[in-house]
């Protein structure tokens, strides 16, 4: 998309209207939700989740941790706590097996 210049009024009730031209050029629709960053002096309206994908590029960055199409450090030790925990059902479960076996024969 090339860059272009709209200039809308800003309204008493601090509402923007969007030139219907650009919403549907960009395929937003009344409802979808967009997040507004103000930076270097300038207001910016970004969709949802390009607003979550900035931000998580801004953190690989920083702390060089996550790269776009990874899974997330958080998924990967919520993944590994699951699999312990299934783990561990699995092993007290063949504990109580175990223990009642030897109560029926016993």
């Amino acid at each position: 998309m090339k860059r272009r210049n709209w200039v809308v009024e800003l309204g008493s009730d601090g509402q923007v209207t969007i030139p219907a031209e650009l919403l549907a050029e960009l395929g937003l629709k009344p409802g979808d939700a967009l997040v507004v960053r103000a930076e270097e002096g300038e207001l910016r309206l970004l969709e949802r989740g390009k607003a979550l994908e900035d931000l998580r590029r801004r953190a690989a960055e920083v702390f060089g941790v996550w790269k776009p199409g990874e899974p997330s450090m958080v998924d990967e030790l919520i993944a590994e706590r699951r699999a312990e925990a299934a783990k561990e059902d699995a092993e007290d479960e063949a504990f109580r097996r175990r223990r009642e076996a030897r109560r029926k024969s016993g």
